[in-house]
């Protein structure tokens, strides 16, 4: 929204803020509208995805769109248990917007929001039933730890 006064008057009304993601080592079972979108509702609430990984023209790494609380804690991969099968999904924010103690929440609220979206294409729809989830905040799948986020059957 451009600058006007009737804008600075809201600005402490903004509990959102709009990022990309890359997601890394996805895998193939999910690169569809629906595992990506699943994948997106583990950062935060899914807006779209950008066109070369929409078209599948870019399979090495996919870039969403997403919104995230101002307090959000940018985690660095998404563990998941894909048909018994340990997966990590690497996590990339080409910009993080900056942080003012103003106008973020007070710290305690739950920064990561977990949800499953429902969407249309039923493609992919028995790998995601076969999915155990964990947001870590970690930075490789070698310094393994216990995530703050409990594991969901999903």
């Amino acid at each position: 929204m451009p600058w006007s006064p009737e804008a600075e008057s809201q600005r402490n009304n903004v509990t959102t803020n709009l990022i990309w993601a890359k997601l890394s080592k996805v895998p193939k079972e999910l690169w569809t509208k629906k595992g990506l979108s699943f994948l997106a509702s583990l950062i935060g609430g899914p807006l779209c995805m950008d066109g070369a990984t929409s078209m599948k023209r870019r399979l090495d790494f996919a870039k969403v769109c997403v919104t995230i609380p101002l307090d959000f804690e940018f985690p660095s991969s998404i563990k998941l248990k894909i048909h018994g099968k340990v997966v990590f999904i690497d996590m990339e924010y080409p910009w993080k917007p900056p942080s003012c103690s103003r106008c973020t929440p007070a710290a305690g609220q739950n920064s990561q929001n977990v949800a499953t979206p429902s969407f249309s294409d039923p493609a992919g729809s028995d790998v995601l039933s076969m999915i155990n989830v964990a947001v870590d905040n970690r930075e490789s799948p070698s310094s393994a730890r216990t995530s703050k986020t409990p594991s969901h059957d999903l």
